[in-house]
């Protein structure tokens, strides 16, 4: 199962639209990138 992986994937996807939009929180996608 990749569940997990998918999940990740849609959770960077998310964050991505975000950022793009310039209304992600710099922390929340500086932990992410850190993982």
């Amino acid at each position: 199962m990749n569940t997990a992986i998918d999940e990740r994937e849609g959770f960077a996807a998310f964050l991505l639209r975000l950022r793009g939009r310039g209304t992600a929180p710099k922390a929340l996608v500086a932990a992410f990138e850190a993982t």
